[in-house]
């Protein structure tokens, strides 16, 4: 049970990132993109992905801790 709620608040957070933050961890997590093809693709340098992946982190883990505390109460 707890599986399935984790499962179904870190989909509600993936969600409410923006495409440009969705797009990245997606290429990189799911399509296991290194930064320099994800930076190919997206037109940036790779200091640019890099920048976007660790705000696009810290925005899902920021959103999903949020949710998993009042999901526990």
């Amino acid at each position: 049970m707890e599986d399935q709620i984790r499962n179904e608040l870190l989909h509600e957070a993936l969600n409410e990132l923006s495409p440009e933050y969705r797009q990245a961890l997606f290429m990189y997590y799911i399509e296991e993109k290194p930064y320099s093809e994800i930076s190919q693709e997206l037109g940036k340098t790779e200091q640019a992905v890099a920048q976007t992946m660790v705000r696009a982190r810290k925005k899902l883990y920021r959103y999903f801790s949020r949710r998993w505390v009042d999901a526990d109460e």
